[in-house]
């Protein structure tokens, strides 16, 4: 977070441009350091924290009303994930019934599972990654404690099965992964997985899809400008429709992306599973 912020001002005062393929910090064009304002030049290809359903009410719509536990690694993007969704959940009806903190090099949780134990919550939020948030359901499995586990796209691996040792429930945790494609663009990303294993002999990363048409949409503004001079081709990109792999592509006046999707999952038998593709 620190690093973005002190980078944006540096790219904004030599008048480049920012296509941030991954990046969901909600107020990631509010920080200046200059009295002119924030960087016009910078796009961002996913939705905002604010906007996630791993940190708002879309998630929680998918279950009745229920107390919630909040549980936030000190990191910035613990922090980030974990304010929007306690926000956001306050503003559904749902009860939160404390918040505990720890960090991302922590093993042992049980003095801080055993304070959430005796709120008995119905969910747990976690905002941090899958190195944590495994052994912690692990550890909240030994303790007894059934709650629902809820997190954003740190924890939203293939990887979380085999870091929580057998401990997670089939439909236990819910995450939410930035992206996704609904079935009318299937097509476009099958045929892009294959020709990208067919070039580079192994499968596509998690964000490939997604730098892969920022690269596009920053050439095709280049050519509707005619020119590679920032000043000339960015209002064209500010004024980008594309149709990318990953969908549609049009920026709002902050620039960030209209209609951006993300995809909820869960897991089954230690598999992780879609549940739905939303926007």
């Amino acid at each position: 977070k620190g690093k973005i912020r002190v980078g944006d001002a540096c790219r904004r005062d030599a008048g480049l441009d920012e296509f941030k393929p991954d990046l969901a910090e909600g107020d990631w064009r509010a920080h200046d350091y200059r009295p002119e304002g924030v960087n016009q030049n910078a796009v961002r290809r996913e939705r905002r924290y604010e906007s996630r359903p791993g940190s708002c009410p879309d998630l929680p719509k998918h279950w009745d009303q229920f107390d919630g536990m909040s549980y936030t690694t000190h990191t910035a993007y613990g922090q980030g994930v974990a304010d929007e969704f306690a926000k956001a959940a306050k503003a559904a009806g749902i009860n939160i019934v404390g918040r505990q903190y720890t960090t991302d090099k922590a093993t042992d949780f049980n003095a801080i599972l055993t304070a959430i134990k005796g709120k008995q919550p119905d969910l747990v939020f976690f905002g941090g990654m899958d190195a944590v948030g495994g052994p912690m359901l692990r550890q909240m499995k030994q303790l007894g404690i059934n709650a629902k586990f809820m997190g954003g796209d740190g924890i939203c691996t293939e990887q979380l099965p085999s870091l929580a040792a057998g401990a997670m429930g089939d439909g236990q945790v819910v995450c939410a992964e930035a992206g996704g494609v609904e079935d009318s663009g299937k097509k476009a990303m099958e045929s892009f997985r294959a020709d990208y294993k067919k070039k580079f002999g192994t499968e596509v990363k998690l964000y490939a899809p997604y730098v892969y048409d920022a690269v596009m949409v920053m050439a095709d503004a280049m050519q509707r400008a005619n020119s590679a001079e920032p000043a000339k081709y960015l209002p064209e990109l500010a004024k980008t429709s594309y149709q990318g792999v990953t969908g549609k592509i049009e920026f709002d006046a902050r620039g960030d992306m209209k209609q951006g999707t993300l995809t909820l999952y869960t897991y089954e038998a230690g598999k992780r599973s879609q549940i739905a593709v939303v926007r």
